[in-house]
């Protein structure tokens, strides 16, 4: 949780504001990859900000040596990594990739859709008190 926190920390600086919003792959290239690994590398190839792989380590505060290994099939994420990944990416290719090979679907949920349920979560529970 504590990466995390830091890459969210890291997002709020300006430079990062291009990263704030991450998207969703087009379906159709998620479901072409065969592996993790090609989902690794979907994420990585579509990334917003073109990173240099050097840059996206200091940024994931992994060698850049793991990440290539990564990004080649060779090592796994550190834990918590991958979503952190993600994010520096700007786009959710890996576990887009997971929910297709688990056979669901993520949720997509908008800040105004997620003010209106807790709202209403908010109302049941004064209702309730």
């Amino acid at each position: 949780m504590e990466r995390f926190e830091q890459i969210t920390q890291q997002l709020n600086m300006p430079f990062y504001q291009l990263l704030a919003d991450v998207k969703f792959i087009d379906q159709y290239l998620v479901s072409k990859c065969k592996s993790e690994n090609d989902a690794i590398l979907l994420c990585w190839n579509k990334r917003r900000t073109k990173f240099t792989l050097t840059r996206a380590s200091e940024i994931l505060g992994i060698p850049k040596s793991h990440l290539s290994n990564i990004l080649n099939g060779k090592k796994y994420f550190p834990n918590g990594m991958q979503q952190d990944f993600q994010l520096m990416c700007g786009n959710w290719a890996i576990r887009q990739h997971e929910d297709f090979v688990l056979g669901t679907t993520t949720a997509i949920e908008t800040v105004q859709q997620k003010i209106e349920r807790l709202e209403i979560e908010n109302a049941m529970l004064r209702r309730t008190a």
